[in-house]
């Protein structure tokens, strides 16, 4: 009898929808770690904005909108976030996505009475989010804290950035 060497092709397209089946339940879950590192990235730009911002507060009595003013250097995340800051009522500097399927950050400096110091997750931005990316941006959100109950059910889902 002679051996016959080599794959039939039976079992060459069993392998072949094997693998077929583990990339297509691995490759949501690779797009949310994706996701959530960019997110990452961009919420230790916050936590350097806000801070540089609250310095500024310090010596000038008055936050700035302007982020030259700022002695900041924020990490390229630009392809995925626009950053910018706000004084007034609401004082607060923000990570808005460019990209369907990112969540907005926003992070609350001192000069708000009621919810100083607060760091959120939040899936508000119609203009970018479809209804999927804006599930995607919910998952990404619910894994960096729990949902803050004390604001109003209107505003939606915020998640605490802990």
């Amino acid at each position: 009898m002679k051996n016959k060497k080599g794959f039939t092709l039976i079992e060459l397209l069993v392998v072949v929808l094997i693998i077929g089946i583990l990339a297509a339940i691995a490759l949501p879950h690779y797009r949310i770690i994706v996701a959530k590192s960019r997110v990452s990235e961009a919420i230790i730009a916050m936590k350097a904005l806000s801070s540089a911002e609250e310095t500024y507060y310090m010596a000038r009595e008055k936050y700035t909108a302007s982020l030259e003013a700022l002695d900041v250097d924020i990490p390229d995340v630009s392809e995925y976030y626009s950053f910018s800051c706000y004084d007034g009522n609401w004082p607060s500097c923000i990570a808005r996505p460019k990209k369907d399927g990112y969540p907005v950050l926003e992070f609350v400096l001192s000069g708000h009475q009621k919810h100083a110091g607060k760091h959120w997750c939040q899936t508000l931005d119609g203009d970018i989010l479809t209804p999927a990316g804006k599930e995607r941006a919910s998952k990404i959100c619910s894994t960096y804290g729990p949902q803050d109950t004390s604001l109003p059910t209107s505003y939606g889902p915020y998640y605490l950035v802990q």
